[in-house]
């Protein structure tokens, strides 16, 4: 995902029209570990910034599906997404 500028100053807008919640979509093309570990950490720290401002964060890494290699990326993304799962706390109140 490229930076997207401005984005904090509109997590007021969604809550107030009835929006609980964004998706965090990055599609992965090559089984690639390193690409893999850096579209999980980009959409987490995305995911960690949409639930302090009080929204469901929908996190989605997704394999392209015309994909050759498209079990083994699916693989590799179960097994490098565990330790991101763990490292996740709910939010502080």
């Amino acid at each position: 995902m490229k930076p997207i500028p401005g984005l904090k100053s509109c997590w007021p807008v969604p809550r107030p029209k009835g929006v609980f919640g964004t998706k965090e979509r990055s599609v992965v093309y090559e089984n690639n570990e390193k690409g893999i570990n850096e579209v999980l950490d980009q959409q987490f720290a995305l995911g960690e910034e949409v639930l302090a401002a009080g929204l469901v964060p929908i996190i989605e890494p997704e394999v392209d599906i015309n994909s050759p290699n498209r079990a083994a990326i699916e693989e590799t993304l179960k097994k490098a997404s565990w330790p991101v799962w763990t490292r996740c706390r709910p939010p502080s109140s």
